[in-house]
């Protein structure tokens, strides 16, 4: 998993009476980032410290102000569901200084000894928050510094810069740590942090094992991941689909869920799969309509109840024969995938309705 800290321009509200275009860009980007924060298996951070200077300084959307553009601009917001992410989000798990203060590194930073760079990244905070975000950063980097590898893997997600930069480098001297570290003959460190602009930039998953075990969330999280990565850029709009309950019964009843490497195949063939590109998955996975009997001229097999067609991929040929199948149900304007069972090559070829 991937620990990422969410930069407090994100949530930084813009003035009450800026101008509508101004809002709406600022509201769709938090929603964008809360929804990510909230629904994906990620840990997630904050500065709590820069949090009550947002609302110090009148930076916090709360539920008042978002009440405010709603009836000035007319926007459609949905105020609950914002005000109610906005606080799962701020919670203490969340709070970065509280974590670093658990892991037990402290530094003293010389007085204005800290730089970041590119300098836009920081200018565009409030004094306030400025005054926060220095020093917490620098503890931050220090942690890197020495080795931790929660401060190693930390990424930060924050609002594009001018030049697109995708990092920021951390700079400061310092005269005094806990523990006492080695630094360098002028007690200086400089450590970079990767920039998310979306959550796009975020890598593809690879624990597989662990996302499954957290049900049909993180299942959803790997093959909705792995399209955008593998097919965000040629596909535009995947196919919607769903589960049948015995998807995740057969993959536990043949002990693919401790099974890395076939599991991994089965969800990276559901995320080709919602692609709909029959080429692809013909060349990738020999795509067959599943027929009612063995005959290569018998008729595909058709679900009453909804007029729904079956398919059949194949995942590794090979040894025991993985294969999977799937229901393409007709809905207006379009289809949505359900996913049926996955089976053995020699198994009698049963979907499920």
């Amino acid at each position: 998993m991937t620990d990422i800290f969410v930069d407090p321009i994100i949530v930084a509200a813009p003035a009450a009476n800026a101008v509508k275009e101004v809002i709406v860009d600022y509201l769709d980007k938090l929603y964008l980032w809360l929804e990510e924060a909230l629904n994906s298996p990620h840990t997630w951070y904050y500065s709590n410290l820069a949090a009550a200077k947002l609302l110090e300084c009148g930076q916090y959307p709360g539920s008042e102000l978002l009440q405010h553009w709603k009836q000035i601009y007319r926007i459609d917001i949905n105020i609950r569901l914002i005000s109610n992410w906005v606080s799962q989000f701020f919670n203490e798990e969340s709070n970065l200084e509280l974590n670093l203060e658990k892991l037990g590194y402290l530094i003293e930073p010389e007085i204005d000894s800290i730089t970041i760079r590119p300098e836009q990244f920081s200018a565009r905070w409030h004094n306030l928050i400025r005054d926060e975000m220095h020093p917490l950063l620098a503890k931050t980097a220090a942690c890197k510094h020495m080795g931790d590898l929660f401060a190693y893997e930390l990424r930060i997600a924050t609002l594009v810069l001018v030049n697109a930069k995708k990092e920021i480098e951390v700079s400061t001297k310092i005269s005094a740590s806990e523990p006492d570290f080695e630094w360098d003959i002028n007690n200086k460190f400089t450590e970079t942090f990767p920039l998310l602009f979306t959550p796009d930039d975020l890598p593809p998953p690879t624990d597989v094992l662990n996302l499954w075990d957290q049900g049909e969330k993180g299942i959803r999280y790997i093959i909705d991941r792995w399209y955008r990565h593998y097919w965000g850029s040629s596909v535009a709009t995947p196919l919607e689909y769903r589960f049948h309950p015995c998807f995740s019964e057969s993959i536990t009843k043949n002990e693919i869920d401790t099974q890395e490497l076939v599991l991994r195949k089965i969800l990276l063939a559901a995320a080709t799969i919602i692609t709909n590109d029959r080429k692809v998955l013909k060349e990738k996975y020999d795509l067959r309509p599943l027929r009612e009997n063995e005959a290569a001229d018998a008729p595909q097999r058709t679900r009453s109840t909804d007029s729904a067609k079956a398919w059949r991929v194949t995942i590794i040929p090979e040894g025991v024969g993985w294969r999977m199948h799937y229901w393409k149900v007709p809905i207006p304007g379009g289809s949505i995938i359900e996913f049926a069972n996955v089976l053995k090559k020699h198994d009698p070829e049963e979907i499920c309705y």
